[in-house]
């Protein structure tokens, strides 16, 4: 099973005995434990990602308080202790004008420590165990370069805003990621997120799908159905691929953003909910403003906070890392173990992903099945070229250098990495879907395009 991801606290105090002692009683109580004696090295460990802080007023020649206000500028979501060993009515008040979540005075009792960490720490936990719960965001992103690290710089600071967001940036860069991000780090996290995808709903179906409808509104409607507002109220609706949605369907959405109410298909009454729209498009919706094909007065009132998502060809620093967390997820799901050589993982962060993330852990997950020693090595990664498309083997039918046919060879590599995926799991469908990445009901397509699932029910797989 894939283990709970630990709090991360970050102690930050110019007395080397007092950050020891702290680290050594938050490592006993099971805690990731990050220390640092002046603010550079406490920024620096807080954008590695910390949970909580505690933070001595004074840092050699640095200033505590203005760490503090720095720290929630950054991440205004994180607890921060403050220590001191002179504390005054004055100083405590500015502490917590600032956004202290606590101020203890030295000597620190250790009841008192633990209490408070425990305390600041019940939100937070309530978060993590909301994000299991959902099933979409168990663990933290992981964030190496610095034009990852400023995105989730503004979206930890977008969190508590109720505004719209829209988060742009080439398809599979990881926008559903931060959409997830800006909700479970948020004041709505104890409420529903919902995600839906504008570009597979067909104008005629999207007013359905997003507002619902009463029992009769049209043929079939048997009975009273609730659109995607209406089951977020109270939390997020992610509405990605937004360039692709119809322009009718746009101007319903800008009224319900405008007024934040809506009737269901087919009712007179009007329906009022709370709900924090998040959108995502790989488009430039401002190029397609001025070409007609999405609402002028629809990106104004969505575009007041824009994210963009680097794809991986600027941020080549993520690669390595991303790999080896895909691999152990991947190993952990299919109960092997499996490492990357470091000569892999330069192999990989030299070569392109046009398909970005995604593009990344599926070829993370090809070389987890097809890779039959403990170790990856670079021999094992194919080229370049065949990351963007299925691996081609080499016994495929060949004339010269050419591929007599591309679309034989494809299906050929289909059905042999499906029924080895098929064979890891134990036959089970949905075991393998989730350790591939696909989603089940478009694996049983597959597989019954292929025909694999005759071929398992005659005993002939092999």
């Amino acid at each position: 099973m894939i283990q709970q991801e630990k709090i991360r606290i970050l102690v930050a105090d110019d007395e080397e005995e007092i950050r020891e002692t702290l680290r050594e009683i938050f490592s006993e109580d099971g805690y990731d434990v990050v220390v640092a004696s002046e603010e550079s090295t406490a920024l620096d460990a807080a954008g590695s990602g910390v949970d909580l802080a505690l933070v001595d007023i004074k840092l050699g020649v640095d200033n505590g308080i203005d760490l503090l206000r720095k720290l929630k500028q950054m991440y205004p979501y994180m607890p921060v202790i403050m220590i001191t060993g002179f504390g005054t009515v004055a100083l405590t008040k500015e502490a917590f004008k600032i956004g202290a979540h606590d101020f203890l005075e030295k000597p620190l009792r250790l009841i008192q420590v633990r209490t408070s960490v425990r305390n600041a720490l019940e939100g937070i936990l309530l978060r993590k165990q909301l994000r299991k719960n959902a099933g979409g965001f168990s663990s933290k992103p992981v964030i190496v370069s610095d034009a990852l690290k400023k995105v989730y710089q503004q979206a930890s600071r977008l969190a508590q805003v109720k505004e719209p967001v829209v988060i742009t940036g080439p398809s599979g860069a990881g926008k559903d990621l931060v959409a997830r991000f800006l909700h479970f780090e948020g004041v709505r996290a104890q409420g529903p997120f919902l995600v839906t995808n504008a570009a597979s709903l067909p104008p005629t179906l999207a007013e359905d799908e997003l507002f619902g409808h009463e029992r009769g509104a049209f043929t079939g409607a048997d009975r009273m159905r609730e659109g995607c507002f209406e089951q977020a109220n109270g939390g997020t609706l992610f509405l990605d691929e937004i360039g692709d949605m119809d322009l009718n369907i746009q101007a319903k959405l800008l009224r319900v953003l405008e007024t934040g109410e809506f009737q269901r298909l087919g009712g007179s009454s009007r329906i009022h909910v709370d709900v924090r729209l998040i959108c995502a498009t790989h488009k430039n919706l401002e190029e397609m403003v001025d070409c007609g094909k999405f609402r002028k007065d629809l990106w104004y009132r969505i575009s007041a906070f824009v994210l963009r998502v680097p794809g991986l060809d600027r941020r080549k620093e993520d690669i390595a890392p991303l790999a080896e967390h895909f691999l152990r997820l991947m190993c952990s799901d299919l109960g092997i173990e499996k490492r990357f050589s470091p000569a892999a993982l330069n192999r990989l962060g030299e070569m392109t992903f046009p398909g970005n993330v995604r593009e990344l852990k599926h070829l993370v997950a090809r070389l987890a099945v097809y890779t039959d020693k403990p170790e990856i090595d670079i021999c094992d990664i194919p080229d370049n070229q065949a990351c963007c498309t299925a691996q081609v083997r080499a016994d495929v039918p060949v004339k010269g250098d050419e591929i007599i046919d591309f679309r034989m060879a494809k299906m050929n590599f289909e059905r042999e990495y499906l029924l080895r995926a098929l064979k890891v799991n134990g036959g089970n469908i949905t075991a393998t879907a989730r350790a591939i990445g696909m989603a089940q009901s478009n694996l049983s397509r597959k597989l019954k395009e292929l025909g694999i699932g005759n071929e398992r029910e005659n005993g002939s797989e092999n």
